[in-house]
């Protein structure tokens, strides 16, 4: 799957030039800190989550950069390696819907920017 690679490493490395340092993309206390301290994301609800749900949702109402490279990195790495967090693995079903809300997304972008 050397496409699905390079993707992911792209957008990997998108996400870290974005912070100016590489943070795991799959675990939560990390990510946490950079999306909800260094950002400055408000958070859907009262828990500071990063599953993929909640970051998909987080992009569709932000937009943020970031967001978009966190879950195409996702979306494109293989399975998470052990040791990492699974949990946030999500399955087709799901990567098809955050497919569709960024691609819409982006289409909104797009046309906000037109105007």
């Amino acid at each position: 799957m050397p496409i699905a690679d390079d993707a992911a490493a792209v957008a990997q490395n998108a996400a870290y030039a974005m912070i100016a340092r590489a943070v795991p993309l799959r675990e939560c206390p990390q990510l946490q800190v950079v999306l909800y301290d260094e950002l400055g994301l408000t958070p859907i609800s009262d828990e500071c989550r990063t599953d993929t749900d909640t970051l998909m949702s987080l992009y569709a109402r932000t937009g943020h950069p970031f967001l978009g490279h966190v879950l195409t990195y996702r979306r494109t790495a293989g399975p998470a390696v052990a040791g990492t967090s699974s949990g946030d693995r999500p399955d087709d079903a799901e990567l098809d819907a955050a497919a569709q809300t960024l691609g819409f997304v982006a289409e909104v972008s797009r046309t906000i920017r037109r105007l």
